[in-house]
């Protein structure tokens, strides 16, 4: 904490509040990747406190077109919720709006985040899919590779080789997205994630329709 806190104080300042732990923690981490020059983000860095969002900003989209932020109302709590705000392009303006709750937790927003782009990090292959039937496909993975832990709307499955996550859509049981990541051969990988493979929207790595 000693080494970050001249960036923790100076926003700490700009918000006019003590910022939380966690948040603290995630100013930490991300100072030290630039520092050692480790970024692991597929995004870009923006930690600062914004006057229009009245919210302590977290990281940039890649494209800048998204920030996530915790609001200033929210920096009494311990592990805030972060909110995700949109560049308005209707208006072209070039301001941002609100878009939703990202997640309620800033700890589960990072390993979210995490999930969403493990393919960026590490892996010989994965992809996304939709889901039209969430319940049959969480049956499969249980299967296939045990329990799975729960992080707000994700579902998470682990084995040595897989790492995969079901999202929940909360306006239908039925829908959802799946996403796997893998470091194994084809003939090596579990049944559940070669079957789904073939209604992806997007891939990387080999192509799991050859074996």
């Amino acid at each position: 904490m000693d080494d970050h806190i001249e960036k923790i104080n100076s926003v700490e300042a700009k918000a006019g509040r003590t910022l939380p732990p966690s948040l603290k923690e995630w100013i930490c981490f991300i100072e030290h990747m630039l520092k050692t020059d480790q970024w692991i983000f597929r995004d870009s860095y923006d930690i600062s406190f914004s006057e229009k969002f009245q919210a302590v900003t977290l990281m940039i989209q890649g494209e800048a077109d998204y920030y996530w932020a915790v609001k200033i109302e929210n920096l009494s709590f311990e592990d805030p919720p972060v909110d995700g705000y949109l560049l308005d392009y209707e208006g072209d303006t070039g301001d941002f709006l609100h878009h939703e709750l990202k997640a309620h937790r800033l700890t589960s927003f990072v390993l979210k985040y995490l999930l969403d782009y493990h393919y960026m990090f590490v892996g010989t292959g994965g992809y996304f899919t939709p889901l039209t039937n969430r319940s049959k496909t969480i049956e499969e993975f249980a299967k296939a590779l045990g329990p799975y832990v729960r992080i707000e709307d994700y579902l998470v499955f682990e084995s040595e080789t897989v790492i995969a996550y079901i999202v929940e859509d909360a306006g239908d049981p039925d829908r959802g997205g799946l996403g796997v990541h893998y470091r194994a051969a084809i003939h090596e990988l579990p049944a559940c994630v070669k079957n789904n493979f073939s209604e992806r929207t997007m891939h990387y790595g080999f192509d799991l329709r050859r074996g």
